[in-house]
């Protein structure tokens, strides 16, 4: 007798809402010992992306591989509240230097802003405050700053897998999890075990719990602090306000004012990221740039096509530096085209409610990092930029998946295989990368 057999007949009283969406008792068994195991190795990742990034940072660079290029604006921000308990850059710049000369704009009051987002920089203030504790070499400074960020690997892993089961709970949980392996494929794993101090790794996870909390569509407030949070990591990160904004704009009229109402909440606690760097433009006014560095010097629009196609398909382009990005890609247009289709194996839903959304905060996104500068990235690993893109595009992964399963078992297992050797081919690259074999320059 088959120990299982007995889930098919639930307890007397109890409801059976698994029926109602094709999900059999056996099949919400698997799908728990599929999530427990995807945990346990989202954990393991969080504690070995600290030992790597440990060891390879105290031998790479000098042990100052986590705050490299622009990263040294983030460490001297971080020193600045551990150490001095303010946001005065002064004391620091004059320690560390001026690497590129960011500082050289201070406000009337001689304050010396951060020249970054101030996300970033917390995250690294507990592991300066334990390198203090542990009375730590003073050289050993930046690989205690970078502990909390070397684990948004393992993290990132954690929420793209809550993420994924909150906007498709329907899914087939063997293609939702190796949906959630997406960030390793993508540019996550460079950014959390290499250039740490860079804020795209945090980036891509904190991202992750904004499309969690905004496909669940139930608490728009928790929405709201997501992209607060979010806000706090990259600026362009206000750009998620367009899921609310589609919802409310493709809603029936009878639920109109609801959507008016969630789209005002989450816009209104949203805005509360921009508030510290906001009140430190008011508190020290008169720099040239001011503390958020976002002026309109910084974006033009000449040759927006070919600057287009360097995003996607440049030296560090989306879809040349990580492919896994553009089967990923092709998957969001599957969900585009069936909307509310059902799949004919799976049951699983493609809702508008997501993937219009989640299309139109891509799109938005790589039109926006298309029109600064150096739409390259600079030397760069990857769409380091487009980081926060990371839970759409293991969404459209997870689609991807699903319509080559439906096309039949043997194209499914290809499928998997060939992202499977996506993110292995990524993860080689990383370490390269990260060595020094591979040039980041194109």
């Amino acid at each position: 007798m088959n120990p299982l057999e007995n889930l098919s007949t639930p307890p007397a009283g109890v409801s059976t809402p698994t029926r109602a969406s094709g999900m059999t008792p056996y099949d919400v068994a698997r799908t728990e010992t599929n999530d427990r195991a995807l945990r346990w190795m989202a954990a393991l990742f969080v504690a070995a992306s600290m030992v790597m990034v440990w060891t390879w940072s105290g031998r790479l660079n000098d042990g100052n591989l986590p705050v490299a290029g622009d990263a040294f604006y983030t460490y001297a921000a971080a020193r600045s509240l551990a150490w001095d308990g303010d946001l005065d850059l002064t004391n620091q710049l004059m320690v560390l230097g001026d690497r590129w000369g960011l500082g050289q704009a201070p406000a009337a009051d001689g304050t010396r802003l951060p020249v970054r987002e101030l996300g970033p920089a917390v995250l690294m203030v507990p592991g300066l405050w334990l390198h203090h504790l542990v009375h730590a070499p003073a050289q050993q400074a930046p690989r205690y700053a970078a502990i909390l960020g070397s684990m948004c690997l393992g993290v990132c892993l954690l929420i793209v897998g809550w993420a994924l089961r909150r906007a498709s709970p329907e899914s087939a949980p063997r293609a939702r999890i190796v949906a959630t392996m997406f960030p390793l494929g993508f540019v996550v794993p460079f950014y959390s075990l290499g250039h740490v101090g860079y804020p795209h790794a945090l980036d891509a996870t904190v991202c992750a719990l904004i499309f969690g909390a905004l496909a669940a569509r139930r608490h728009p407030a928790l929405a709201g602090l997501a992209i607060a949070a979010g806000v706090l990591v990259r600026l362009q990160n206000f750009l998620w306000l367009l899921w609310p904004l589609i919802a409310y704009l493709r809603a029936p009229s009878d639920r109109r004012q609801r959507n008016r109402g969630a789209l005002l909440v989450t816009a209104s606690v949203a805005s509360l990221g921009i508030g510290p760097q906001a009140f430190m433009g008011l508190a020290h006014p008169g720099s040239a740039t001011g503390p958020i560095r976002w002026d309109l010097t910084f974006f033009h629009m000449e040759g927006l096509g070919a600057d287009l196609w360097t995003v996607a398909a440049g030296p560090h382009g989306l879809w040349s530096a990580t492919p896994l990005a553009l089967l990923a890609c092709l998957g969001l247009a599957i969900a585009l085209r069936d909307h509310s289709t059902k799949s004919s194996r799976h049951g699983a839903v493609t809702s508008p409610s997501i993937a219009v959304p989640a299309a139109a905060v891509t799109l938005a996104l790589v039109v926006l990092m298309a029109t600064v500068r150096d739409p390259d990235s600079g030397h760069a690993f990857g769409a380091r930029r487009l980081a926060g893109l990371t839970p759409i595009l293991a969404f459209g992964t997870l689609r991807f998946l699903e319509r080559a399963t439906a096309s039949g078992p043997r194209v499914g297992r290809f499928v998997e295989l060939v992202v499977g050797g996506l993110i292995l081919v990524n993860l080689v690259r990383t370490m390269a990368a990260i060595t020094g074999v591979l040039p980041l320059a194109p």
